[in-house]
């Protein structure tokens, strides 16, 4: 990365400009930690589903180092416990956020980055960095996958939201977990009512 050489208040600007476009999503190194009865639950017969949907300025600030929702990102903790005797298969689920007259399906890794760059209008970052942050995201977002007798699965689920909209006390916002299979049947879909704060 090649810059034009410049002086004084030129200089500084550009610095700041260049620390500023250089910037990734902060992924936090280990898992957050919630009480079951900060939770949100969904059960069946076989499955208990737990949904923490990340609200509020701060608790963003302290897990991702911004305040996601503005840049178009909402977040939310799940965890799947199977209860049942045999294996859950979680490995063609999908994942919709339903609301406001929108279903929007879980991020992928690259999405989320990719949204996150374009939203916060980061045009130049470490190509180091970068990489780094997307291997740890991997390491805290809900993975696909088969969930054997009394074991459990959590992680992040990330989906798109309007940047900056409001998810006040009175919003009917869903989280809907479809196409999950046990003993070789789908299973009917599970839906958790989330309530969303101001961002």
């Amino acid at each position: 990365m090649r810059l034009a050489r410049v002086s004084g208040r030129s200089s500084a600007a550009a610095v700041l400009l260049l620390m500023c476009s250089c910037a990734t999503l902060n992924v936090p190194a280990d898992p957050p930690e919630f009480k079951s009865e900060a939770m949100l639950h969904a059960r069946a017969p076989g499955i208990e589903l737990s949904v923490v949907p990340i609200q509020g300025r701060d608790l963003y600030w302290s897990l991702f180092n911004d305040n996601l929702p503005e840049a178009g990102i909402a977040a939310v903790w799940v965890s799947v416990k199977n209860t049942a005797d045999a294996e859950l298969d979680l490995s063609k689920a999908r994942w919709v956020l339903s609301g406001d007259g929108r279903d929007e399906a879980a991020l992928t890794g690259d999405q989320v980055f990719n949204l996150y760059y374009h939203t916060r209008h980061i045009r130049m970052y470490s190509a180091e960095t970068d990489r780094r942050a997307r291997l740890a995201m991997e390491k805290i977002r809900f993975q696909p996958g088969r969930i054997s007798p009394s074991a459990n699965r959590e992680g992040f689920l990330f989906f798109r939201v309007i940047p900056g909209a409001s998810f006040d006390s009175g919003a009917r916002t869903i989280l809907i977990a479809e196409n999950i299979r046990h003993r070789n049947s789908r299973m009917s879909p599970l839906q958790v009512h989330l309530t969303y704060a101001n961002p």
